[in-house]
């Protein structure tokens, strides 16, 4: 028991760290509005929101009908990017909260970058 503890409390404590050095590097050095990924076990969630915290466009997954959830996340990376192009923003910055930069996440973003958006 006190093994399965100690693994709970390192993956929190990474879990932190990197949340923590992201939000750094996102917050500290660009003044760029910053697209924010929300991933739950189903959906990819995304939000882009400015330096005053208004929310500028945002995009659900939910209604893609895509075989994967890779494939949901690309799509979701498409619309997203269109979004954006009609508000004539064509740089942002990507912030993947504490989620890893591997198969969704990494799917969503790149989708993001054939749509003429500067991630």
């Amino acid at each position: 028991m006190r093994n399965l503890e100690k693994k709970i409390k390192q993956k929190t404590i990474k879990y932190s760290r990197r949340k923590h050095r992201i939000n750094l590097k996102i917050k500290k050095f660009t003044d760029n509005p910053r697209v924010v990924i929300n991933k739950s076990n189903m959906f990819i969630k995304a939000q882009v929101i400015n330096v005053n915290w208004d929310v500028l466009a945002n995009v659900i997954d939910k209604d893609a009908k895509w075989e994967t959830k890779t494939q949901k996340a690309e799509s979701a990376g498409v619309i997203l990017a269109e979004k954006l192009l009609k508000d004539w923003i064509k740089e942002v910055s990507f912030d993947r909260n504490w989620h890893l930069y591997h198969w969704r996440v990494k799917a969503f973003a790149e989708w993001m970058r054939k749509g003429w958006v500067k991630l």
